[in-house]
């Protein structure tokens, strides 16, 4: 018999489940890991996935660092490479 078929997007988004469920009290391992997965989404085209997980990892790491700018800054340059391509048109 075989298992059900996921895709990526699944997977990305059951990782992000988990990772807000589990981490809670590791904000800054937390933030981490909701990067790389919004960086991923961004890199299959799903921006609107991108900017909802990338919007958490900047509060995450508001959490963990307070107003450490170099990492929000990262953060929230991988958020404004985002929101533009929400209303690009489809190539």
């Amino acid at each position: 018999a075989r298992g059900k078929t996921l895709t990526a997007r699944e997977i990305l988004a059951n990782g992000a489940r988990q990772i807000e469920s589990s981490l809670k009290d590791q904000p800054g391992v937390q933030a981490r890991l909701e990067a790389t997965i919004g960086e991923v989404y961004v890199g299959l085209g799903l921006y609107a996935d991108a900017q909802l997980i990338l919007d958490r990892a900047l509060r995450s790491q508001r959490r963990t660092l307070g107003d450490e700018v170099a990492r929000l800054v990262l953060l929230n340059d991988h958020l404004e490479f985002v929101l533009p391509l929400l209303h690009a048109p489809l190539l």
